[in-house]
């Protein structure tokens, strides 16, 4: 990469050496405006998108998840914080102070500012700044040292110092940025989609060995499946099955038991660790459909042992049946101590089958397609205890769902280990991303 011919030390921390023509300026006088919104107090109809520090990605771009919205009214009135096209909006307070969008749409003025978000009007070399490891880091210590909370406009204003190319090289910086970490951002959003192939991948393994057995295409040793007949399993979604594997209700194949009643709990049989025994619920359960108690939550003694038809133990599955979580499944693959479920769960016990093979088919597509069709008809997404118990399930002889099993972990094991490199991968270019705006706004590296 190319330098500037002569370097000069610009009196910013972290920031080092500039070019000898750049200047150093504090920030109030180089942009054109600097104001902040405001949330209304009154109940808001769905008139005017509300901005706040959730709505600003990590990217540098506007993102539209949990949106919120003020009135028409509330903003025809309010004279500030009126989101415009080629408008900076940084965060001013809260986990995310400091991250920073860029406006490069027309909002059509259908936009409004919270308080906890900056507007600011300025040339596009400044937004290319404020996301530099330089300014994030002044954001950081400033915001340590200071008695109060956030970033006010007086110490944005006054305090922060920013070194200032000429407005050729302003512009050349910014059309170089927009440029190469539009290539990054390509790269990254490449390399998430192919993350998304992998869970799909995983997701069909896992509905191809459970309903229909192994791969025919697999290697003969691999696969208990080569040549067998089919026929029809008599249930919708699922069609036809390896001739010799059952069709059983669920129930029949393990007992299913719930908190339910008067052996409910309330907040206040909740204590500290030591004090009682550990209660699960549907946030104890992995993306790997096992348990994470790294956050652990206690039930008091008395309430465990009021319910001993409850109580986990290994090769146990626990089954989300209500709420955002509705259809989790967790196996439980070692022994956890004294553990018992909260109502949000159900709990699969006395296994005849093997619990792997059980796990992996409750995840499938043909279970969580009659989850959906059964809690289509509640209000609050849940199934019952009894609805689960009929689940219709489809088992191989024991033997084979081991075999299953071994072929579905491999496979997963496989699809990990590539996911886990991409994944390492992303994380490089998003680092890359960051030092390459480092580099080029501070001077470190000449794009003209």
């Amino acid at each position: 990469m190319k330098k500037y011919n002569k370097y000069k030390d610009s009196g910013i921390e972290w920031i080092g050496e500039i070019p000898e023509h750049w200047e150093v300026k504090k920030l109030k006088y180089c942009i054109e405006n600097i104001e902040t919104g405001k949330r209304e107090k009154a109940a808001s109809s769905n008139d005017i998108l509300s901005i706040g520090g959730e709505h600003i990605g990590s990217n540098g771009k506007v993102i539209y998840n949990n949106l919120r919205y003020v009135s028409r009214a509330f903003f025809e009135n309010f004279k500030k914080g009126k989101v415009q096209e080629n408008d900076i909006l940084m965060v001013k307070d809260g986990a995310t102070i400091g991250k920073t969008a860029f406006v490069d749409f027309d909002p059509n003025n259908k936009m409004l500012l919270n308080e906890h978000v900056y507007r600011i009007v300025a040339h596009k070399y400044y937004y290319y700044f404020f996301l530099s490891n330089y300014f994030q880091r002044s954001i950081w210590k400033e915001n340590q040292s200071s008695a109060q909370e956030g970033i006010t406009l007086s110490t944005i204003l006054n305090i922060f110092s920013i070194n200032i190319p000429p407005l050729e090289e302003q512009t050349a910086i910014a059309n170089y940025l927009d440029r190469k970490t539009a290539e990054i951002d390509e790269l990254i959003a490449d390399k998430k989609r192919l993350l998304e192939l992998y869970e799909e991948e995983k997701t069909a393994i896992i509905n191809q060995a459970v309903t229909k057995g192994i791969n025919p295409d697999l290697p003969a040793e691999a696969s208990a499946q080569a040549g067998v007949k089919m026929k029809d399993s008599g249930i919708d979604w699922l069609g036809e099955i390896p001739e010799h594997w059952e069709v059983k209700k669920l129930k029949y194949v393990c007992k299913i038991q719930g908190r339910i009643g008067f052996k409910g709990y309330r907040s206040a049989d909740l204590v500290n660790n030591g004090d009682g025994a550990i209660t699960l619920g549907a946030s104890h359960i992995s993306k790997k459909n096992r348990i994470d108690i790294s956050k652990p939550i206690y039930l008091r003694w008395e309430k465990y042992f009021e319910s001993p038809e409850i109580m986990v133990k290994k090769n146990d599955i626990v089954f989300t049946q209500r709420g955002a979580y509705l259809g989790k499944v967790g196996l439980i693959d070692k022994d956890y101590g004294e553990v018992t479920i909260n109502p949000s769960l159900i709990l699969l016990k006395n296994i005849k089958v093997n619990s792997e093979f059980l796990s992996f088919f409750l995840t499938s597509n043909f279970i969580k397609e009659n989850v959906s069709v059964i809690s289509s008809d509640t209000a609050i997404p849940m199934i019952s205890q009894h609805q689960t118990a009929n689940f219709y399930c489809v088992f191989p002889p024991l033997k084979e769902q081991t075999a299953i099993v071994q072929h579905i972990e491999t496979e997963i094991n496989r699809i990990n280990a590539k996911t886990e490199k991409t994944k390492k991968l992303i994380d490089l270019l998003t680092e890359y991303r960051t030092a390459l705006i480092s580099e080029v706004v501070t001077g470190k590296i000449k794009v003209i």
